[in-house]
């Protein structure tokens, strides 16, 4: 009797796990789909509307990291950077190492002032990718010019005295 009831068991796990592979599939799918709606409303300067199908396509799959970070850079469009802070720190939390995510992080730590933490993702990001990288590269240009910046200020504000 055990035998008969194990080899039931095996027989309709061995039919459902293709069917709830499938919905997984299509989940990520519909995800990706959002997604993709999400990032054409934020480069048309909508984001608001990308925020929104940011969050549609994390209801799909909740482990789209690229509709997690494109849900803090449609946060930070609004001016919200500490919120898109939050949600970098969460796809850094599911991927400890995605480049775009470091990125993200890193140029977002800049507009708050946290330029120690943007230098510590460049670390990182020249760890993670020794030869030419877009990410490592964008995120030294806007280090080199957030620091210009703050020396001008500093420079004119000394003037001013």
């Amino acid at each position: 009797m055990l035998q008969k009831t194990l080899l039931i068991s095996a027989i309709v796990i061995g039919f459902t796990m293709p069917a709830s592979a499938q919905v997984a599939d299509d989940y990520s799918a519909i995800s990706v789909k959002f997604s993709a709606k999400a990032e054409q409303a934020l480069n048309a300067g909508d984001a608001i509307a990308a925020q929104a199908d940011y969050e549609r396509a994390l209801v799909a799959d909740p482990a789209n990291v690229n509709a997690m970070i494109g849900l803090g850079k449609s946060h930070e469009a609004t001016g919200r950077t500490g919120k898109g802070l939050r949600y970098y720190r969460l796809a850094l939390d599911m991927e400890p190492n995605y480049i775009p995510a470091l990125e993200a992080q890193a140029i977002a730590f800049l507009k708050t002032g946290f330029a120690d933490r943007a230098s510590a993702n460049l670390m990182i990001l020249e760890r993670l990718c020794p030869e030419t990288c877009g990410a490592r590269e964008a995120v030294a240009e806007a280090i080199n010019a957030h620091t210009t910046k703050l020396a001008e200020n500093t420079v004119i504000d000394s003037e001013k005295q």
